[in-house]
């Protein structure tokens, strides 16, 4: 424990230094102030006082013990056995103690002589993994993007030279934060690939569903712009708000797309059909987007000027601000993005689909 210690201890002032870091402090130092007692072993072995003698000396004067219970009408009474408070105050009363010789040589001995004292923080648990002792060294983040953090600590660890059998490893919140952050990935693949299967058999058409799912892009761009901006971590709620964003943001491309094809079965051109589409559902599409957007406004609002609404501090809010922001952020880009590009994506597929189709007839022919 002395040389774990003491490794805990440059670790500490080592990444004190990685910016974002902050608040470093190691299990060793959470515990509460203790007086540590060291025995010298040889000496008491020579007065004929055992370690554990004296260890049940200090148990007994700081501590108090049940001898018996006292029976009342309807229940029993511990008996506690204690010293008096004025007995058992300080540290030097502890070094005045004195232990009867247990040597031919008989007489008192005081426990000052015995032992050191110390007075010093404990740890807070003495901890072991495979039978082994561990200590932990952990900080607060003031900065977004872990892997980057965690990247500068591999890196810095890289740089000290371990005694032989002493290693180290990232701690369990990392590894929960990693599969947080997997299951998240796994979870809006999952949620764009079942948009995509339901428009493509809604329309029967496997490539207009793509340039539906372009809004989604747009929609995330806005989302991780307002995150960077109001220093908002991707934690489970802002993941959450991204996977709803998700849903919510095909909404409008949904409606431009399908009224762009009713059009044209109308018997307008693609290109008419686009710019009078965007014509008709431009007003649908701010209007949904923006009352969707002042609904959320409340709750983003003392996240994204906090100077003039004062900080955040309802947990509520906490918790469900990030869901709003990467709302209200998706839905402002997908508004604009999808009125602009959609129509673009749209021609591209569309002209590409047709060389592909042409491709093959000359090809099968």
């Amino acid at each position: 424990m002395a040389v774990l210690s003491n490794i805990a201890e440059d670790i500490r002032q080592r990444m004190e230094l990685i910016d974002g870091i902050k608040d470093v402090d190691t299990s060793l130092e959470r515990g509460d102030e203790e007086i540590q007692i060291s025995v010298d072993r040889a000496m008491a072995q020579t007065y004929g006082i055992s370690p554990q003698q004296a260890a049940r000396t200090v148990q007994a004067a700081l501590s108090s013990r049940t001898r018996g219970q006292y029976k009342t009408e309807d229940r029993e009474v511990d008996i506690l056995l204690q010293l008096e408070e004025e007995d058992r105050a300080n540290m030097s009363q502890l070094q005045n103690m004195t232990f009867e010789r247990g040597n031919a040589s008989g007489g008192m001995i005081p426990f000052g002589t015995l032992a050191d004292f110390s007075l010093r923080k404990g740890p807070e648990a003495i901890k072991r993994q495979d039978r082994k002792s561990i200590v932990t060294v952990g900080g607060n983040t003031s900065r977004s993007g872990m892997r980057g953090i965690s990247a500068e600590v591999t890196q810095m660890m890289g740089s000290i030279q371990l005694p032989p059998g002493y290693s180290w490893s990232m701690g369990r919140r990392f590894f929960q934060m990693q599969d947080s952050q997997n299951e998240f990935l796994f979870s809006i693949l999952l949620s764009i690939g079942l948009i995509y299967l339901i428009m493509a058999s809604i329309s029967e058409s496997f490539v207009q569903p793509i340039t539906i799912l372009l809004s989604i892009l747009c929609a995330l761009v806005g989302a991780f712009i307002v995150f960077y901006l109001t220093n908002t971590t991707m934690n489970t709620n802002s993941m959450l708000g991204v996977i709803v964003l998700a849903g919510l943001a095909v909404n409008n491309a949904i409606v431009l797309i399908d009224h762009v094809n009713h059009l044209r079965r109308e018997g307008l051109s693609r290109t008419e059909a686009l710019i009078l589409g965007g014509k008709h559902r431009l007003r649908p599409i701010l209007m949904t987007s923006l009352t969707t957007i002042f609904g959320l406004l409340p709750m983003v609002a003392p996240q994204i000027f906090p100077e003039y609404f004062g900080p955040v501090e309802d947990r509520g809010a906490n918790q469900w601000g990030p869901v709003s922001l990467a709302l209200v952020g998706g839905l402002t880009t997908s508004g604009i993005l999808t009125l602009l590009l959609l129509p673009t994506v749209y021609t591209i597929l569309e002209d590409v689909t047709d060389w592909f189709k042409g491709l093959t007839r000359r090809v099968l022919a």
